[in-house]
């Protein structure tokens, strides 16, 4: 089913939301350094346009892009790779407020992001976690200090977990993301900055993931902040 079939046709027009996701399964073998004064930071890579990204991204990035872009909402791609430097990143978010002129949700693809690092790394659990983390947390700062802190426009961040089947510490992922939500919902609540996560099960549909994503998205989804929503059976909690 269309988001629109659930919810109402153009719930979030005017709505921009940024779909953050891997730009490429770089390996984080090693720890991102800090950029060196004698080395140049890298050249921020231009967000690109709803116009040639929405709907094209693999798994429940892609899913939550038709869906917004469903319901009327400008969708905009955020690509970041694990050994980004945080000037980059803000760099990158700049270019796309001075096209927009706003931005109201950041969808963080963490699902994404930690199947491209287990690639990438060969299923080493650990550092597919770590990348995960170090790079939802990356986009996540660096949405909220130029679209959302220094501008004092209140704003909304969702995570995308993995499902906890999806490879070695998968879990852990989802705890560490759900962590981070409930933190910064609390010390970011001065701004007005709500963050969630949604944890899908094994058996969960993209379609319902996307769905709630735009709920939460929505003036309806400013009620919840530091909450985690588990979708579809979730034996392992006692959840059917």
């Amino acid at each position: 089913m269309p988001a629109s079939g659930l919810l109402r046709p153009g719930l979030l027009e005017g709505v921009v939301v940024v779909v953050a996701s891997p730009a490429t399964p770089a390996s984080p073998a090693t720890p991102a350094r800090p950029a060196s004064p004698a080395t140049p930071a890298r050249p921020a890579r231009p967000a690109t346009s709803a116009a040639t990204s929405a709907g094209t991204g693999p798994g429940l990035a892609g899913e939550v892009e038709r869906a917004c872009a469903d319901l009327s909402a400008a969708v905009e791609a955020l690509p970041w790779e694990p050994d980004d430097d945080e000037e980059s990143t803000a760099a990158a978010v700049r270019a796309l407020i001075e096209r927009r002129g706003a931005v109201h949700t950041l969808v963080n693809d963490a699902a994404g992001a930690y199947r491209a690092a287990l690639a990438a790394t060969g299923g080493d659990g650990h550092r597919a976690l770590r990348a995960t983390l170090d790079g939802t947390w990356n986009a996540t700062r660096a949405v909220a200090n130029q679209a959302f802190i220094d501008p004092s426009t209140p704003g909304t961040v969702i995570h995308l977990c993995p499902p906890p089947d999806a490879g070695p510490l998968a879990g852990a992922a989802v705890a560490g993301l759900e962590n981070m939500a409930r933190t910064l919902s609390i010390e970011w609540a001065r701004y007005g900055i709500r963050i969630t996560a949604i944890a899908p099960a094994p058996d969960a549909r993209p379609s319902d993931v996307a769905q709630l994503a735009c709920f939460l998205a929505s003036p309806a989804g400013d009620y919840y902040s530091g909450c985690r929503f588990d979708l579809g059976a979730r034996p392992d909690l006692g959840l059917l």
